[in-house]
């Protein structure tokens, strides 16, 4: 015994089946081991090293078998006794719930809930020798019961995602029958299957299991912890005994690695949903096809946890839109009381694929920010589209639901039942399609007679539903549904037409067919039985209502009217329906008192907040109490924040103390004899604290806690029983005792780069704040940091929190030990909500008095202002509080406004933005960076953008940028982002309003509005090191582009019409993307230097307006549109249309107006003629077309001859006087007719303005000719004039003339045309060589040249004076005489005129000698045809002795010589 038998020749370890575990020992005896015979030789074979199985099995034998080395003689023996192996810590086998299939009632306290269960057994189950030696036992969840069990079948979802046939093995189920290897037996939470004899589940066996079990009662979300178990029992190969239980393996969710894709359809366990109460889904839109909003409310019954989400599904074929989906909050009033909250921070809201046979996009999934909670009522509403009416069924009806999921995408809590259209149902159906809209002005009419609530009035209100009148004839049910809360009152109801006098309804022409209805659910519905409605009738129906203490707040504030089964399926029964809006009751709400702190005994200032519903008339007040022991001054001070439009500019403000010393603050308008319009009024009160005052909740108050602060509209100020709306309380604060010490930490610029602190708007910013206690902290408590409005905590704002020396100021060196003490290990923040800006942390104790601790703590400055006196912080820990405390100045624009041109799709269009940095931007380093919505572009060349910048200062003096100054780029692979640098020394100033123009285009399709980015930085870096300022900038949305849309002129000629102030007809067409629904507008905007205004008439009628039928073929013309209203303002005309009918989308708008161009081109960026189609506040479509270029014309001119000499060809002096419309540099004056004048010795005598604004004349000192052939850049010495005059008839003068300025000009030495008659003048302004305006004038008509080709006087002897005889001596003597006095003596003159003298004009003869003329004997010769002299007709007129006057009677042309003869007589001796 003992002995060592030998070595073993070999010990290697074999597989029964290749490829699997190797468990055989194969070994080779010793050769010296004793042979082996009977039982008195027993060796002992001990093994180790032995690998453990991966899977458990249960007692087992074990075989041996000795052979010889050829293995001719085998003997095989099983072992006596049993091994079996259980891994820990349980037996591996692989459970999951099926999450594809079943589960069918997932919600608490549903019976009969199937679910599929997978299992892959780890180890062998086999009953040797009786039934139940072995089973298994499912274990769900305590409040589980198991009911029932069976096969699968083979139709599951799942076994598409897992088609091995091997994977779908099966039991019995609890029906026992000659056939079943087993039976199940149910108790309480287990399923236990016990195997019959010999029946076995082996190892490695895929089940598939359909279990039918009774859900807990209570919610079991999947974060709760409890999973199910299976746990595997045996006996084994033992022959007897107890069976052996294996531990319990939980279900689990298995890898993808282990089954591939039909792992993401298995699960530990199914969720038991809690349910959502007072679900409901409201239209806005009952209408087939409309594009609408739902309104969808309701109450959770479990906490989420932060990041959760919403899952709504709409029934097949609504449409909620593409990527990303328009989830908003509903109206203020929902959430006034607090009863309805919003969502806390959409993230994103995404849209899944619907089934529905037109594809749409039914499912939507909105992600949130932070947490639902439990008991908590949410309200929100979401953008969808209905489908046809064909696609209408009965389950469309019951196919609204709504699934709350945590973070995880685990559900939390749904809709057991659809999601209702009224509360007052306890289960009903959705709401349905309708073939019409009810609401059409003119069929359908609610007034209610006051909305005073019951409890105030004590009366009830009258409710007049009139008209009443059916789109078509027909037999049908109606149903009105009133606001939630009303109540329906019919016992003094009337239906009947007014015929029947005060039993009738006025405006009535026949009774109400259904009578009188039926009052149900809760009285808050009228439902008339099936009757038919005539279309040719109007009918009405008045009752009374009992109105609410408050506008609904779990519903929205509406009547829904419905005209069709509102229960059928059948789309053919369901008519019209409206939803017609309620009007506020008339209850105070959205009150709200915060403090900006809360230390006792100090004075702290109060915003007070109330929204009042009824018009507080002159003499009334608002009368605010607070708590007991408040104290305000006598004589109180109202600082206001917010006020209605028309709301008092100041207050009057006095308070007192009311017998029970609480405050009492009455507001009332400082204008005693005006009122306080209904709206939201906020306003700033200072009170001095009372000592320290805890606020319990306390179910004794009205407002639920122990300090309330209540609100009461009065009609009039001196009576508190004269109550306008109905009066509400809000919660007041805990007042504290005070901190030693608290602040913002002011950084240095290494910590504030060490922290990456920002100051910008819209970013996470740090900061750090510190605090000394006054007393040690001895407990846990919660601190509260109350920050300026605008700032927002995250909802989960712990991971924000730093209190580490190391992270607190960035890095450990920057931490400053001689201010701050380390914040102690056991005050571990533990917690931290944030809720807009306050943020409430949990703290362990450990704090202690005497101590300054430094924290960080982490945000977003959402607001784009700061927020003036508020902009402070507070803190209040451990029952003390802090006196409010600076915060920092947000680095933001201030004033932005950004307006497109025209928000048409895929359209270029300028773009205007104003803006006010905070921040000067510096010039040469500093830049401005534009940021558009991704979809939008820049326009740019190569990289490169023009835009215009300019400066309006409030004092005035707009500065605009010039271009060089400015370098504008657009990054080319990301087009939406534009980058502006400023020259050295041209900053942008802070507190200074700038405007920049820019050309984007805007995106195909439709887009809303989204906001823009503007920064600016003091480097090209970028970085937070030179980040200045930022701030969002509200967008545009982008609509439908008119197509077609085009500015002609029209009047049938092909050259425009372009001179500035010239009258003209254009002529405008559009294509209309949308069709025209009744109270649409149409507005058309010319550049606003144009005017449509007949200024003749006031009520701004138009200059001329008319349809244009002449249009090009094609889609169906709006022309001669009945029933609108056409009006004008300055550059705008409206046409609002009126008519009963829709116009089909694609119809073309054709009309002609006159107007008169603008004096000048408008700016460029303002040169646009726009197009909108307007409906409500929305724009429809729009569209843009560029202005067309207008010549300026000179205004006022005026061009003189001022002598001394007149006659053609002689110099004299010229004046030209004008107005200038455009800034100049240079003037060339042209004189284009008659031929011959000469400009080119011209100089300047006299150049003076007169300015724009009036005034004396002014000399122009800078005016100068310019010589001929010499530009003006030589003559002005200044840049970029280069033109120079050439022609001798045109003068170039170089002048700086300012717009608006009238210019006199006196030039000499110009030589005047060869010719007379009426002259023509050009005047051209120039800036430089860029020509600006021009105008053509007639001038001074110029006289001809009279040329004396001979003269002569002759004396008396003169044979044509009949002279006396003389003797030749005498005759002789006497014919060198000159005449005598008082003879007669013969004027002779040879004439050339230079322009023809035509009949009927005057010759004038005049002398200066003193000489008499004589109107006998006067001729005047021409050259006849013949050559020989022949005299011209003509009639003499003596006008004086010195003059006459010759009118010819027929034409002398030309540079023809003639012969003037005239008789004189001299008067005196010369």
């Amino acid at each position: 015994a003992g002995q060592l038998c030998g070595a073993l020749g070999r010990c290697s370890g074999e597989a029964v089946v290749e490829g699997e575990g190797r468990n055989i020992a194969h070994l080779e005896l010793p050769t010296s081991l004793t042979p082996i015979r009977g039982t008195s030789v027993t060796p002992t074979l001990e093994l180790w090293g032995l690998g453990l199985p991966a899977q458990a099995f249960f007692p087992a034998k074990l075989g041996a078998q000795v052979t010889d080395i050829s293995d001719r003689f085998p003997q095989f023996i099983e072992s006596s006794d049993t091994i079996h192996w259980f891994s820990p810590p349980g037996g591996s086998s692989v459970a999951s719930v099926v999450t594809s299939d079943g589960d069918a009632k997932p919600f608490k306290g549903e019976t009969g809930n199937e679910l599929y269960v997978r299992i892959a057994f780890a180890a062998t189950l086999r009953s040797v020798a009786a039934n139940d030696d072995a089973s298994f036992v499912l274990t769900l969840p305590t409040g589980y019961t198991c009911v029932d069990a069976e096969t699968t079948g083979d139709a599951l979802r799942f076994f598409s995602y897992d088609a091995l046939p091997q994977r779908r093995g099966s039991l019995s189920g609890s029906t026992v029958t000659a056939q079943s290897d087993g039976e199940w037996t149910f108790s309480s939470n287990t399923c236990e299957y016990g195997l019959h004899t010999q029946a076995a589940i082996y190892a490695g066996s895929v089940m598939m299991l359909k279990l039918t079990a009774d859900n807990p009662s209570a919610a079991m979300p999947h974060s709760a912890g409890t999973s199910w178990t299976i746990q595997l029992k045996s006996k084994g190969e033992l022959a007897g005994g107890s069976l052996l239980s294996m531990p319990a393996d939980s279900f689990v969710a298995p890898s993808s690695a282990a089954i591939g894709d039909a792992a993401a359809h298995l699960a530990a366990s199914p969720v038991v949903l809690g349910k959502l109460e007072d679900g409901l889904v409201q239209p806005s839109d009952f209408t087939a096809g409309a594009l609408h909003k739902i309104r969808v409310f309701f109450r959770a019954e479990q906490a989420t946890g932060l990041r959760a989400a919403l899952r709504l599904t709409a029934p097949d074929d609504f449409d909620f839109g593409g990527e990303p989906c328009n989830v908003e909050d509903l109206e203020d009033y929902i959430y006034a009381t607090g009863s309805t909250a919003v969502l806390p921070g959409v993230l994103a809201c995404s849209v899944d694929a619907g089934s529905g046979a037109y594809g749409a996009h039914g499912q939507v999934l909105i992600s949130l920010d932070g947490e639902i909670l439990g008991g908590s009522r949410y309200g929100f509403q979401v953008q969808v589209r209905n489908p046809v009416g064909g696609s209408l069924s009965s389950a469309t009806l019951e196919a609204w639901h709504l699934t709350v999921l945590s973070a995880s995408g685990h559900p939390v809590d749904g809709t057991s039942e659809p999601l209702r259209l009224n509360l007052a149902e306890s289960v009903g159906l959705a709401w349905g399609l309708y073939g019409n809209r009810f609401g059409v002005p003119g069929r359908l009419g609610i007034e209610v007679s006051s909305y005073r609530p019951f409890s105030l009035s004590g009366a009830l209100a009258t409710v007049t539903i009139s008209p009443i009148k059916t789109l078509a004839t027909k037999t049908s049910r109606l149903r009105i549904i009133a606001p939630f809360g009303y109540e329906w009152d019919i016992s003094n109801a009337r239906y009947e037409n007014e015929t029947a006098g005060a039993a009738g309804v006025p405006g009535t022409s026949a009774d109400l067919p259904g009578g009188l209805p039926s009052v149900t659910l809760s009285n808050s519905t009228l439902e008339w039985g099936s009757a038919e409605y005539n279309e040719q009738h109007t009918y009405g129906f008045v009752a009374e209502i009992k109105v609410p203490d408050a506008t609904p707040t779990a519903s929205v504030n509406a009547f829904f009217v419905e005209f069709g089964d509102w229960d059928s399926g059948d789309f053919a029964d369901r008519h019209e329906a409206a939803v017609v809006s309620a009007s506020d009751v008339h209850a105070l709400r959205d009150a709200a008192v915060t403090s900006a702190h809360t230390m006792q005994n100090a004075l702290a200032t109060l915003t007070l907040q109330v929204r009042t519903i009824s018009e507080i008339p002159a003499g009334g007040a608002l009368l605010v109490t607070s708590p007991a022991n408040f104290t305000f001054a006598a004589a109180c001070h109202v600082q206001i924040l917010q006020v209605p439009s028309n709301g008092p500019a100041e207050f009057e403000c006095n308070a007192s103390t009311n017998a029970q010393d609480k405050g009492e603050v009455l507001l009332a308008n400082k204008k005693a004899t005006e009122n306080m319009p209904p709206g939201l009024y906020s306003l700033h009160v200072s009170v001095t604290n009372p000592v320290a005052t805890p606020n319990a909740v306390s179910g004794s108050t009205p407002c639920g806690y122990d300090q309330c602060w209540t609100f009461v509209s009065l009609q009039d100020k001196t009576n508190t029983s004269s109550i306008l709306d109905l009066q509400t309380s809000v919660p007041g604060f805990a007042v504290r005792g005070q901190l030693a010490h608290a602040e913002m930490v002011l950084l240095t610029e290494e910590q504030r780069l060490a922290i990456k602190q920002s100051t910008r708007p819209g970013r996470v910013t740090r900061i750090v704040f510190a605090l000394e206690l006054a007393e040690d902290a001895t407990s846990a408590a919660e601190m509260v940091v109350r920050g300026p409005p605008g700032i927002l905590f995250k909802t989960d704002c712990l991971p924000g929190v730093k209190t580490t020396s190391t992270k607190v100021f960035g890095r450990t060196e920057l931490w400053d030990t001689a201010i701050y003490s380390k914040w102690p290990f056991a005050a571990q923040v533990t917690a931290c909500r944030g809720s807009a800006n306050v943020a409430r942390l949990g703290i362990e104790a450990g704090l202690l008095a005497g101590h300054r601790y430094a924290w960080q703590m982490e945000f977003v400055a959402a607001s784009s202002d700061d927020p003036r006196d508020d902009n402070v912080w507070s803190v209040d820990y451990n029952d003390e509080a802090s006196l409010p405390f600076q915060s920092f100045n947000l680095s933001t624009f201030t004033d932005t406004l950004l307006t497109p041109t025209s928000p048409a799709e895929s359209t270029v269009t300028p773009l205007f933005l104003e803006f006010r940095p905070r921040t000067a931007v510096p010039g040469g380093s500093g830049m401005l960076v534009l940021q558009a919505p991704t979809p939008f572009y820049f326009e740019h060349q190569h990289g490169s953008c023009d835009i215009e910048l300019m400066s309006l200062p409030e004092s005035g003096g707009e500065f605009k940028f010039e271009s060089e100054d400015l370098r504008c780029t657009v990054d080319e692979e990301s087009t939406f982002t534009m980058t502006v640098e400023l020259a050295l020394g041209l900053d942008l100033l802070a507190g200074v309003r700038h405007r920049l123009v820019a050309h984007v285009r805007n995106p195909v399709g439709e887009l809303a509005s989204q906001a823009w980015v503007l920064q600016s930085f003091a480097s090209p870096a970028t970085d937070l090191s030179s980040a200045l300022d930022e701030g969002q900038v509200s967008g545009f949305p982008v609509v439908k582009a008119a197509t077609l849309w085009s500015v002609q002129f029209g009047n049938g000629v092909e050259t425009p019409q372009n001179k500035g102030l010239d009258y003209v007809t254009l002529k405008l067409w559009a294509t209309l993307p949308a069709e025209l629904q009744t109270g649409d507008v149409l507005q058309i905007l010319g550049p606003s230097s144009f005017s449509f205004v007949n200024t003749s008439v006031n009520g701004g009628q138009c200059n001329s307006f008319e349809w244009d039928a002449d249009v090009p073929s094609g889609a169906p013309v709006v022309a001669n549109l009945q029933d609108v209203a056409v009006s004008c303002s300055s550059s705008q005309i409206l046409v609002a249309y009126g008519g009963p009918a829709e116009i089909a989308a694609g119809a073309r708008l054709a009309l002609l107006f006159k107007t008169r161009n603008p004096r000048v081109t408008p700016a460029a960026s303002e040169n646009y003629w726009r197009f909108e189609q307007r409906r409500g506040s929305s724009v429809e479509c729009a569209g843009l077309a560029h202005g067309y270029r207008i010549t300026p014309q000179l205004e006022s001119v005026s061009v003189s001859l001022l002598g001394p000499l007149f006659a053609a060809q002689s110099k004299s002096e010229v004046q030209l006087s004008f107005r200038v419309v455009s800034n100049c540099t240079l003037v060339l004056i042209t004189a284009e007719d008659p031929p011959g004048f000469s400009l080119a010795a011209a100089t300047l005598r006299t150049a003076v303005v007169s300015p724009s604004t009036g005034g004396g004349e002014q000399p122009l000192s800078d005016a100068v000719v310019v010589p001929a052939g010499l530009s003006a850049t030589a003559t002005m010495l200044r840049p970029s004039p280069t033109l120079a005059s050439t022609s001798a008839n045109s003068a170039l003068i170089a002048a700086s003339v300012r717009e608006g300025q009238l210019v006199r000009f006196v030039l000499e030495d110009v030589k005047l045309a060869v010719a007379g008659g009426e002259t023509l003048w050009s005047l051209e302004t120039f800036a430089g060589a860029v020509h600006l305006d021009k105008r053509e004038a007639t001038g001074f008509r110029q006289p001809g040249l009279i040329s004396v080709i001979h003269k002569s006087l002759k004396n008396e002897l003169e044979p044509a004076l009949s002279p006396l005889e003389r003797g030749e001596a005498e005759a002789s003597i006497m014919s060198s005489w000159s005449p005598r006095v008082s003879s007669p003596a013969l004027a002779e003159f040879s004439l050339r005129f230079s322009n023809d003298v035509a009949a009927s004009e005057s010759l004038g003869v005049s002398i200066d000698a003193d000489y008499e003329l004589k109107s006998e004997g006067v001729g005047l010769f021409s050259i006849g045809a013949t050559g020989l002299l022949e005299a011209v007709a003509l009639s003499v007129t003596r006008t004086s002795s010195r003059s006459l006057s010759l009118e010819l009677q027929q034409t002398l042309r030309a540079l023809s010589d003639v012969s003037l003869v005239v008789p004189v007589v001299a008067a005196t001796a010369s």
